[in-house]
């Protein structure tokens, strides 16, 4: 086994810890902003997704109920001819 310091670290791990403290603030703050903005696109696109599930959603209950609305007045129709004897 080497006893370099750090010889277990991977290599990006090892250029973190060999560099100095005002680049690791660098490296952290950089990597908290891009976090937030990854963060604040997925809550937007969530958002988006919501709103295209309400629309669907909405759409496919207009759909049934025109489907019952055709059928019950296809069966009054029904009702009707056969009431007057034009269906046998």
């Amino acid at each position: 086994m080497p006893a370099v310091p750090g010889a277990s670290l991977t290599p990006r791990r090892r250029l973190i810890s060999s560099c100095s403290q005002s680049y690791r603030a660098e490296l952290l703050a950089k990597k908290r902003k891009r976090d937030e903005q990854w963060a604040a696109q997925k809550a937007a696109s969530a958002v988006e997704a919501k709103k295209k599930a309400r629309t669907s959603r909405s759409a496919i209950f207009k759909r049934a109920e025109q489907y019952v609305k055709e059928y019950r007045s296809q069966v009054h129709m029904r009702w009707r001819l056969a009431a007057s004897g034009w269906l046998l």
